[in-house]
């Protein structure tokens, strides 16, 4: 197998692709794992292949009737799961900020607003406004 770099030489790894590779070495076969995920065992086999074809290597073999990372596939778990980690650590810090918006002196007299000493609304990442904390 070769890898295929897209934009400019830089690998994209599908982190769909990658939770399938890791729910099936857990559950040990693609039956299971697509159960587990709520798909088809043909979705998760594409899964897998599609990965394979783009690190360019095996990164599972079937062993006594199971499912076991080859040497590649050990390599790449632990990796696997910190992409999803940092994933989900990365989605909920986006979900969870919030934008507080501050104005320049610059723009109140531009716009001929009063100054507040201090503004009392912070805007959420929702867009809804809340009481700034005292």
């Amino acid at each position: 197998m070769t890898t295929r770099p897209v934009n400019g030489g830089v690998q994209m790894l599908n982190l769909l692709q990658v939770q399938s590779f890791i729910t099936v070495i857990e559950t040990g076969g693609f039956h299971d794992a697509a159960r587990r995920l709520g798909i088809s065992q043909s979705t998760v086999s594409q899964h897998i292949r599609k990965l394979e074809l783009d690190l360019g290597v095996s990164l599972a073999q079937r062993e006594r009737g199971e499912i076991a990372p080859t040497g590649s596939g050990a390599v790449f778990l632990p990796y696997a799961r910190r992409l999803l980690a940092g994933s989900e650590r990365a989605t909920q810090a986006i979900q969870h900020q919030s934008l507080v918006f501050t104005f320049s002196p610059r723009w109140f007299n531009a716009t001929r607003v009063h100054r507040p000493k201090r503004l009392p609304w912070r805007c959420t990442s929702a867009l809804t406004q809340t009481p700034w904390p005292a």
